[in-house]
């Protein structure tokens, strides 16, 4: 494997850049551990100074690991973009949640259209799930994060929401599709397993960088 940080010079992009977003995604091995050259490279790039920004479609829980890999002090970008996460604080430093609407209707056309479907609700570093199934258990395993809640979720909206996912049976596929697509929130798909996932339309990782950037008040030519 050629890594594509091994083109890069920390030096020299030292330089120039003072916040650099980093693709875990795109650099994870399909074991999940990260190619040895990408990690030193992005260890080299946060010794030289720049604030290295790991970004991914995985919650917090599941990047703490990578973030402590490789020693950074700087918050994540989770869930796409929904939410920057500072694990030193242990706290959201911002972020684009569902609204209590969505939430609602998302909830109603799940029951109406998909009764038997597992759900899932992701918010800050916890998250709560209808019922326990293979893939709420791989991703207990992966995280060591229990939910907080296993049951009705119907009453667990007071804390925002960040995202909710759905396992979906073929044959209703469609039809739930359908059903969550409402103006403000964005639908797609994990491979494995599985799942639509439904989040707010206005997040985005570049809506985030720009948000951390804007925080750490750097400007944008150094991001």
């Amino acid at each position: 494997m050629v890594s594509w940080s091994s083109q890069i010079s920390p030096d020299a992009q030292a330089k120039r850049y003072r916040l650099v977003l980093a693709e875990l995604d795109g650099i994870l091995q399909p074991d999940g551990t990260m190619h040895p050259s990408d990690a030193a490279a992005l260890r080299a790039a946060h010794a030289a100074g720049v604030k290295v920004v790991l970004a991914s479609a995985l919650p917090p829980q599941a990047l703490h690991r990578y973030w402590a890999q490789l020693g950074l002090g700087t918050p994540v970008i989770a869930l796409n973009g929904a939410l920057v996460y500072d694990f030193p604080l242990h706290r959201q430093i911002t972020g684009q949640s569902l609204q209590p609407a969505q939430l609602r209707l998302a909830m109603d056309a799940i029951q109406r259209v998909a009764p038997q479907a597992t759900v899932g609700v992701q918010y800050g570093e916890t998250w709560s799930a209808n019922r326990l199934s293979a893939a709420s258990q791989e991703f207990i395993k992966r995280t060591g994060v229990w939910p907080k809640v296993i049951g009705d979720l119907s009453h667990d909206r007071d804390e925002p929401a960040y995202q909710l996912w759905v396992e979906v049976n073929p044959a209703v596929r469609l039809s739930l599709e359908a059903a969550l697509d409402h103006p403000g929130v964005n639908l797609a798909y994990y491979t494995e397993p599985a799942r639509l996932v439904l989040q707010a339309a206005s997040a985005s990782r570049g809506w985030a960088l720009a948000a951390l950037a804007n925080l750490l008040e750097l400007p944008a030519h150094q991001v």
